[in-house]
Order: C-alpha cells, then sequence, then structure tokens
C-alpha cells in the first residue's frame, strides 16, 4: 500500500487553497488523490477537513 502524504491546514488560506486543488476528474475521482495513488470519490478527506476547519471560522457560506 503506498503512503500518502497529509494535508495540514492551520490558516483559511491553507483551506482555500486546498479546496481549490483537491478538485473532481471526469469519472468523480479526486485528481490529487488519484495522483498519489488513492481512488477516492470528491469530496476526499483533505476536501472535508478543509471545509470542517473553514466552517469553525466561519468562512462559509450559508
Amino acid at each position: 500500500m503506498r503512503s500518502v502524504r497529509a494535508v495540514e491546514i492551520r490558516s483559511d488560506e491553507d483551506a482555500r487553497a486546498v479546496i481549490a486543488a483537491h478538485t473532481e476528474d471526469d469519472d468523480g475521482y479526486c485528481v490529487p488523490c488519484r495522483e498519489s495513488g488513492v481512488r477516492v470519490h470528491v469530496p476526499c478527506f483533505a476536501r472535508i477537513e478543509a471545509a470542517r476547519h473553514l466552517d469553525r471560522l466561519g468562512g462559509l457560506p450559508c
């Protein structure tokens, strides 16, 4: 099994960058995760954690 580097989110800028980077391909998989060897449908764990971070800060629209 491949080791995948965890995404470290320390600020709202980090969270927004993760959300922008972890996009869906034509088959519904997260592109950066797939390129790392993990086939996961969007939203991936990194994107979920980024959204949680922004939600805690009140940075997500209602």
